[in-house]
């Protein structure tokens, strides 16, 4: 409330007293109302103006000082940070911290002299909001280590997958893959704007977890886990056409089954004989249900 408001307040109620008082001087003796009651009229004047007066009053938050207004990219550097902050909408959620539709919403409340903008900065929204007041800006906090992963799709068992992200802060870095036995599989060097790319191969259907390791000399700045889903490997189909039975024969069977590869043999033995599995017509049909033909 204004002081002129509250004058204006007080004169009326000064007024209504006086008025009060003077009717009751000039009204005829047995005509006046008992002195009780004018005494009650007389202080419940002020009374009233009181009670008006509160109900006119808002109640208004601390103003002056330096107030800290989060903006996209704050999270780290707001948890530091003491004293009155507000976070604009774009800012990240955090706890305790009261957040504000726009920036000027937040001057109107607090009647700051001075902002100070952490973060990004202000968007076009809200930087007629700052005309008049002090500024002092913070940049987001450089982030160190892993700020961004990008896991592989599924592989199929046996074949290779890459794993991109990105480190921030001030290197040198180097990042490993780790497999999930532990083992160092590659190494790899951020570039410039820190982006890397580690291949790994995988051996086992099913669920795998890697780890890129990111360190610097020989300290190690932060680790994340990287789920791959390894689905089983098609084997590879082999024909294998002989003339007869012989050791190089057995031994090449042999040798493609612990492979896993799936052998399609047809040993001949003369008189229309043959050994193996069942005889299929040679026919470009047949030949392309299989990979590899050993004749």
């Amino acid at each position: 409330m204004t002081l002129a408001l509250a004058t204006l307040i007080g004169l009326g109620v000064v007024a209504a007293v006086v008025r009060s008082v003077v009717r009751w001087v000039r009204s005829p003796t047995g005509a006046r109302s008992a002195t009780w009651r004018l005494a009650v009229l007389v202080l419940a004047q002020p009374l009233s103006g009181g009670l008006l007066y509160l109900a006119l009053t808002a109640a208004s938050e601390p103003t002056g000082g330096t107030l800290i207004v989060d903006t996209h990219g704050s999270a780290r550097t707001a948890l530091l940070r003491s004293g009155r902050v507000v976070a604009l909408p774009e800012a990240p959620p955090l706890s305790g911290i009261d957040r504000v539709p726009d920036l000027a919403t937040a001057v109107r409340r607090f009647r700051p002299t001075r902002l100070q903008v952490v973060g990004d900065g202000l968007g076009l929204r809200d930087r007629d909001a700052v005309v008049g007041l002090a500024i002092d800006y913070t940049p987001a906090e450089s982030l160190r280590g892993i700020v961004r992963l990008t896991p592989p799709r599924a592989v199929v068992s046996g074949g290779r997958f890459s794993v991109g992200g990105r480190v921030g802060g001030a290197g040198p870095f180097s990042v490993d893959l780790i497999d999930p036995a532990g083992r160092r599989v590659a190494t790899a060097t951020p570039d410039a704007a820190g982006d890397f790319v580690v291949t790994g191969t995988a051996r086992i259907a099913g669920a795998a977890t890697f780890t890129v390791r990111v360190h610097s000399a020989a300290r190690v700045i932060e680790e994340a886990a990287v789920p791959v889903w390894v689905d089983p490997a098609t084997p590879q189909r082999v024909l294998l056409l002989a003339g007869a039975p012989g050791p190089e024969v057995k031994y090449l069977r042999r040798w493609a089954t612990d492979a896993g590869l799936a052998v399609h043999s047809e040993i001949a033995t003369g008189a229309g004989l043959v050994l193996g599995d069942a005889s299929l017509p040679l026919t470009v049909a047949t030949l392309a249900r299989f990979d590899v033909a050993v004749i």
